[in-house]
């Protein structure tokens, strides 16, 4: 291993450079350094992992609808992980990187692409329980026939069905002319 990094222990310069590698150049140095700072800050008993809960002791996530979607995202992650989740929304990323990210985020159950049952477990978990079951049905069926018509609209015959579910390429279509915007600025923590 590298010199040890000035910024705490634990992080030896080669673990930096490979992290920053990690992030395919999304982060700088000082960037890990920030984020590291602020992993340990959030890591209560420097465990060397984060619970979902402790994450939730970051403002604006705690306040963000989708909050336990990411907690369980982030349940148990180490450094790296944590480096790793992040990177994608960092300013420097890729559109395509920014959007596989959100991509997996709405693909609740993991199968590869959304479909009706993943938006509606989300919009459920953003309402937080103030929308009546016929809201719910609403927005969902909404967001999915908006995304149904990005890709297919008048181009084809067929109306959209419920059973219809959206690969990574069609999610993208439905959100080309979207100014998809989740950065993760990194505080200054001292």
């Amino acid at each position: 291993m590298g010199q040890v990094w000035s910024g705490g222990p634990g992080l030896t310069q080669y673990e930096v450079e490979e992290l920053v590698d990690l992030s395919k150049g999304c982060f700088t140095q000082e960037d890990i350094e920030a984020l590291y700072r602020r992993f340990r800050t959030l890591d209560r008993n420097r465990k060397g992992y984060l619970l979902g809960d402790e994450l939730l002791d970051i403002p604006e996530l705690s306040i963000n609808p989708l909050n336990k979607r990411i907690a369980y995202f982030c349940d148990g992650i180490n450094f790296k992980e944590f480096v790793r989740i992040l990177a994608p929304y960092s300013r420097r990323a890729s559109r395509e990187d920014t959007l596989r990210a959100l991509f997996g985020v709405w693909d609740v159950n993991g199968d590869g692409c959304v479909c009706h049952e993943d938006v509606e477990l989300l919009i459920r978990q953003a309402g937080g329980g103030h929308l009546r079951e016929e809201e719910v049905q609403r927005v969902v069926d909404r967001v999915m026939e908006e995304c149904w018509k990005k890709n297919y609209g008048k181009a084809q015959k067929k109306t959209y069905d419920q059973g219809w579910a959206m690969s990574f390429q069609e999610f993208c279509v439905a959100l080309e002319d979207s100014d998809v915007d989740l950065y993760v600025d990194i505080p200054p923590i001292h």
